[in-house]
Protein backbone atom coordinates (compact mmCIF):
# COMPACT_ATOMS: atom_id res chain seq x y z
CA UNK A 1 0.00 0.00 0.00
CA UNK A 2 2.67 2.32 1.28
CA UNK A 3 4.56 1.55 -1.84
CA UNK A 4 2.21 2.22 -4.13
CA UNK A 5 1.41 5.79 -2.75
CA UNK A 6 5.24 6.43 -3.52
CA UNK A 7 6.35 6.52 0.38
CA UNK A 8 10.55 6.17 0.20
CA UNK A 9 11.13 2.90 1.95
CA UNK A 10 13.28 4.75 4.42
CA UNK A 11 9.71 6.65 5.89
CA UNK A 12 7.81 3.18 5.44
CA UNK A 13 10.54 1.16 8.17
CA UNK A 14 8.98 3.49 10.66
CA UNK A 15 5.33 1.67 10.36
CA UNK A 16 6.87 -1.69 10.38
CA UNK A 17 7.86 -3.05 13.76
CA UNK A 18 9.39 -6.45 14.66
CA UNK A 19 7.63 -8.32 16.45
CA UNK A 20 10.59 -9.88 18.52
CA UNK A 21 12.03 -6.47 19.29
CA UNK A 22 9.40 -4.28 19.28
CA UNK A 23 11.72 -2.11 17.07
CA UNK A 24 10.89 -0.71 13.53
CA UNK A 25 13.06 -2.69 10.96
CA UNK A 26 15.88 -1.55 8.71
CA UNK A 27 15.65 -1.26 5.58
CA UNK A 28 17.67 -3.84 3.94
CA UNK A 29 15.25 -5.97 6.52
CA UNK A 30 12.17 -4.20 4.56
CA UNK A 31 13.57 -4.79 0.87
CA UNK A 32 14.36 -8.71 1.90
CA UNK A 33 11.10 -9.82 3.48
CA UNK A 34 8.96 -7.40 1.63
CA UNK A 35 10.52 -7.45 -2.40
CA UNK A 36 7.18 -8.54 -3.91
CA UNK A 37 4.90 -6.44 -1.82
CA UNK A 38 7.16 -3.29 -2.81
CA UNK A 39 7.32 -4.07 -6.83
CA UNK A 40 3.28 -5.12 -6.48
CA UNK A 41 2.22 -1.69 -4.91
CA UNK A 42 4.20 0.14 -7.00
CA UNK A 43 2.70 -1.67 -9.94
CA UNK A 44 -0.75 -1.35 -8.99
CA UNK A 45 -0.75 1.87 -8.44
CA UNK A 46 0.55 2.90 -11.57
CA UNK A 47 -1.84 0.67 -13.12
CA UNK A 48 -4.79 2.84 -11.53
CA UNK A 49 -3.42 6.02 -12.71
CA UNK A 50 -2.90 4.77 -15.78
CA UNK A 51 -6.35 3.47 -16.11
CA UNK A 52 -7.88 6.67 -14.73
CA UNK A 53 -6.34 8.79 -17.26
CA UNK A 54 -7.67 6.50 -20.39
CA UNK A 55 -11.40 7.18 -18.74
CA UNK A 56 -10.23 10.93 -18.32
CA UNK A 57 -8.76 11.05 -22.21
CA UNK A 58 -12.63 9.85 -23.42
CA UNK A 59 -13.75 13.53 -22.08
CA UNK A 60 -10.69 15.68 -21.53
CA UNK A 61 -8.71 16.57 -24.49
CA UNK A 62 -6.07 17.88 -22.65
CA UNK A 63 -5.36 14.35 -21.26
CA UNK A 64 -5.46 12.77 -24.52
CA UNK A 65 -3.20 15.00 -25.80
CA UNK A 66 -0.70 14.22 -22.65
CA UNK A 67 -1.12 10.65 -22.94
CA UNK A 68 -0.52 10.59 -26.68
CA UNK A 69 2.54 12.93 -25.98
CA UNK A 70 4.14 10.73 -22.54
CA UNK A 71 3.35 6.98 -23.09
CA UNK A 72 3.38 7.22 -27.08
CA UNK A 73 5.69 9.52 -27.88
CA UNK A 74 4.11 11.51 -30.27
CA UNK A 75 4.99 15.16 -31.10
CA UNK A 76 3.39 18.09 -32.33
CA UNK A 77 4.34 19.09 -35.58
CA UNK A 78 3.96 22.54 -38.04
CA UNK A 79 2.92 21.97 -41.59
CA UNK A 80 3.67 24.91 -44.02
CA UNK A 81 1.40 24.89 -46.81
CA UNK A 82 2.88 27.05 -49.94
CA UNK A 83 -0.47 27.63 -52.97
CA UNK A 84 1.90 28.72 -54.95
CA UNK A 85 3.39 25.85 -57.09
CA UNK A 86 6.87 26.41 -56.77
CA UNK A 87 7.22 25.83 -60.95
CA UNK A 88 5.57 29.46 -61.11
CA UNK A 89 7.62 31.36 -58.60
CA UNK A 90 10.56 32.95 -60.00
CA UNK A 91 13.81 32.69 -57.84
CA UNK A 92 13.83 35.87 -56.25
CA UNK A 93 10.67 34.99 -54.77
CA UNK A 94 11.78 31.81 -53.56
CA UNK A 95 14.78 33.06 -51.77
CA UNK A 96 12.37 35.50 -50.15
CA UNK A 97 10.13 33.61 -48.65
CA UNK A 98 12.71 31.03 -47.74
CA UNK A 99 14.48 33.75 -45.95
CA UNK A 100 11.18 34.34 -44.06
CA UNK A 101 10.22 31.24 -43.09
CA UNK A 102 14.25 31.13 -41.55
CA UNK A 103 13.53 34.42 -39.73
CA UNK A 104 10.13 33.03 -38.51
CA UNK A 105 11.72 29.73 -37.26
CA UNK A 106 14.50 32.11 -35.63
CA UNK A 107 11.63 33.91 -33.33
CA UNK A 108 12.46 37.04 -35.35
CA UNK A 109 9.85 39.08 -36.89
CA UNK A 110 10.30 39.47 -41.11
CA UNK A 111 11.82 42.24 -42.64
CA UNK A 112 9.47 42.97 -45.16
CA UNK A 113 6.57 43.64 -43.32
CA UNK A 114 4.89 40.14 -44.69
CA UNK A 115 3.81 38.52 -41.58
CA UNK A 116 3.54 34.81 -43.15
CA UNK A 117 2.77 32.77 -46.12
CA UNK A 118 -0.47 32.75 -48.10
Amino acid sequence: MMAGLGIPEDRMVIAVVSPETGQCISPVTLRKYFRPELDRGALKAEMQIGTNLLKLSETAPAVAIFLGKVRLHMKESKTIEIVTPISELEEQDIDARIKRLLEKAQGKKPQDGKRGES
